[in-house]
């Protein structure tokens, strides 16, 4: 090898590590971030709920619309972007069943909080692209998009907020209870 091949040789690595490492630095960053704001959304006083289903009630920011409701599950839409808000109000705001099963499909980033006897989540794990699936939780409710690196820590925010904001109606949930056992 020619020493001009080498110099281009070496020159080209190091570029192409710097890049790999400037990508990393830039996931990195972006991870911290939805972590600290995870966590302080998740201690902010909860958003009153505007929206509500057959078993609960939860706020839903302006610029997101309902795009499908079953008893469990809200599917919602804000531009190109799904997210599905899950909610067992069996499970109290302690309950860690949820994390527990997702904790089982090791999560890349695997973060708690515990505040007023509740137990909140934030996990991060790269999809395929350059995509990550980001799921935040508190106790029974739990709510999952597909997200880019620039958009984690922003889609981080508004989840906690709608997860924090989840309120079971009794009512309902009692009544569909002795549905249940009459069938």
């Amino acid at each position: 090898m020619k020493l001009k091949d080498f110099i281009r040789f070496l020159a080209i690595t190091l570029l192409t590590v710097s890049l790999l490492t400037g990508c990393n630095g830039k996931e990195d960053e972006a991870i911290a971030e939805a972590i600290q704001i995870a966590e302080a959304t998740f201690n902010e006083t909860k958003q009153e709920p505007t929206e509500s289903s057959d078993l609960f009630s939860f706020y839903l920011p302006k610029e997101y619309k309902v795009k499908e409701k079953s008893e469990h599950n809200i599917i919602l839409k804000k531009d190109n972007q799904e997210y599905i808000l899950f909610v067992n109000p069996n499970e109290a705001l302690d309950s860690e069943v949820l994390f527990n099963e997702l904790q089982a499909a090791k999560k890349e980033v695997q973060e708690t909080f515990k505040s007023k006897g509740r137990f909140g989540y934030l996990l991060i794990t790269p999809v395929e692209g350059k995509n990550y699936e980001v799921i935040v939780g508190i106790g029974g409710v739990k709510m999952t998009t597909l997200s880019t690196v620039d958009d984690i820590a922003r889609d981080t925010k508004k989840m906690m907020e709608i997860a924090n904001s989840v309120e079971y109606d009794a009512k309902q949930k009692e009544e569909k209870e002795q549905t249940d056992k009459k069938q």
